[in-house]
């Protein structure tokens, strides 16, 4: 009886949502460098942020850590709803098994596993792609807001912090640091983004738990019924 050859999945093809993504990466851009247009967004989200988040610019931190705590679980909760968690461990699963399986093959000197491996290797692949673009797909719906919220963070320090001068801080490895000077990126912006990568962790973490919940509970309910 003749093997059958695994098939192949046609490869992806270009698609709107990805040329939208590179418009919003150059839109990004021009929001960083062009001060005029960052201090004009930022002036206009000004009436929303101050009074609430802002807190007169008074306590600069913990405006940077809700800020973080916003933009985060906004993105986080975007993301989880596009994801499939359980797809995403189960092909993390199926490419770790094939590693394993292609090292021993390749280990015995069994050639002929090793270039099934490799093919069974590139749909897997192709399907992990398409679970990242799937956690890609809020970025549409989120990036210009995030770049608005940016600018108002970037006037907000410019013009309230540095305003009452409240831009130094104490930080484990220096007893006064600027949060308006700038190492290739402000200061404020590089904490803001330390915020946002903590805070991703545990909100990631925490919709990852309630969906694998959810899953076994339907799991449950359908050995129930059967």
């Amino acid at each position: 009886m003749a093997e059958q050859t695994p098939v192949r999945r046609p490869p992806p093809k270009p698609s709107f949502q990805r040329t939208l993504m590179y418009m919003l990466g150059f839109l990004t851009l021009f929001v960083l460098l062009d001060g005029d247009l960052r201090n004009g967004l930022g002036l206009a989200l000004a009436g929303a942020f101050d009074p609430t988040i802002g807190l007169g610019g008074a306590f600069p931190l913990v405006t940077l850590l809700l800020a973080a705590c916003f933009t985060t679980l906004v993105s986080s909760l975007a993301r989880h709803l596009s994801t499939n968690w359980v797809r995403m461990t189960k092909v993390n699963r199926k490419m770790q098994a094939l590693q394993k399986a292609r090292m021993d093959a390749m280990r015995r000197g069994n050639s002929g596993k090793v270039e099934k491996l490799q093919k069974l290797a590139a749909d897997i692949r192709m399907e992990s792609a398409e679970v990242q673009m799937a956690q890609l797909k809020p970025l549409l719906f989120t990036f210009l807001p995030f770049i608005l919220f940016w600018a108002w963070l970037s006037r907000w320090f410019g013009v309230e912090v540095l305003g009452q001068g409240r831009v130094f801080i104490a930080i484990p490895w220096a007893f006064q640091t600027n949060l308006t000077a700038a190492y290739v990126m402000p200061v404020w912006f590089l904490l803001y983004f330390v915020f946002t990568f903590l805070m991703g962790q545990v909100f990631t973490r925490l919709f990852k738990l309630l969906s694998f919940r959810k899953h076994l509970a339907a799991l449950e309910a359908q050995g129930g019924a059967g």
